[in-house]
């Protein structure tokens, strides 16, 4: 269990307590966790001022915690079908993790409902300027604003791990500096707490080798994943899977992050 591992490696999340995969007691298989204290509400993180003391250390103590996630390899997870689970279409001698990602959102363009053509030109620009990845280690994947428990005092947990999986420690980065992860606090890049070179000073105290070109290139993609996921999300509600209004809204944010990865695309020249 990805959860179980990173409580080991001393990243603060809640504890993990039962794992019972046995669908006969509820109907799915299920877990158990330490209950913890805070908020993750993304505009409340940002712009509460009961929070302004605890907001001020967020990069210090998230580049912190990042650091210990991405301290765990592979070869830590002694369980190989899980280990090959989280590495995905990524080759451990390859590393080609970049383009293990950009096979993955290709076949999710293909199945979208209708024709994207800013998908298309960033998808060319990612494929264009595929960087290597120096090593492979636990990508939370889900990495932003509203996926941390905070209550004015202090950190509490790292939440949310569905999308943890083995790949290269810029995604992570990447994806806290998304532009919809700071919930109207556009300026401050690094999830709306921080501006991104302050964020980056501090993961590099543990990380020196942080590359900013690396940073960009899973920004655009993050912002093109983030576009997708919109447009399945609405579709959820159009083809009356799940109906909400929420849902229905999320479509609007194609457009939007379409717009920011041609924006960062722009600026990369």
């Amino acid at each position: 269990m990805v959860c179980e591992l990173a409580y080991n490696h001393g990243v603060k999340t809640p504890k993990p307590i039962l794992l019972e995969t046995n669908s006969s007691i509820i109907g799915n298989p299920f877990y158990l966790m330490e209950k913890i204290s805070g908020k993750a509400n993304g505009r409340y993180v940002v712009k509460s001022p009961e929070l302004a003391k605890i907001r001020k250390q967020l990069p210090k103590i998230l580049a912190y915690e990042l650091s210990k996630i991405h301290s765990i390899q592979p070869k830590e997870l002694k369980d190989e079908r899980l280990q090959q689970k989280l590495l995905g279409n990524t080759n451990l001698e390859k590393k080609n993790v970049a383009e293990s990602a950009i096979k993955n959102v290709k076949i999710q363009i293909e199945k979208l409902p209708e024709p994207h053509p800013a998908m298309e030109l960033i998808i060319n620009w990612l494929e264009a300027n595929q960087p290597e990845t120096d090593e492979i280690v636990l990508v939370h994947g889900d990495f932003r604003t509203g996926n941390f428990m905070v209550t004015p005092e202090e950190l509490t947990g790292i939440i949310d791990w569905e999308f943890a999986h083995f790949g290269d420690r810029h995604e992570d980065i990447a994806w806290l500096c998304v532009r919809d992860w700071r919930f109207g606090k556009l300026k401050l890049e690094a999830g709306g707490f921080a501006t991104r070179q302050e964020f980056y000073e501090e993961y590099k105290k543990y990380f020196p080798q942080l590359d900013e070109k690396k940073v960009l290139f899973w920004e655009v993609m993050g912002n093109l994943r983030w576009a997708i996921g919109s447009v399945e999300q609405a579709e959820r509600h159009i083809l009356g899977l799940d109906r909400g209004i929420e849902l229905a809204s999320i479509g609007r944010r194609t457009c939007e992050m379409e717009w920011e990865a041609m924006r960062l695309v722009e600026n990369a020249r």
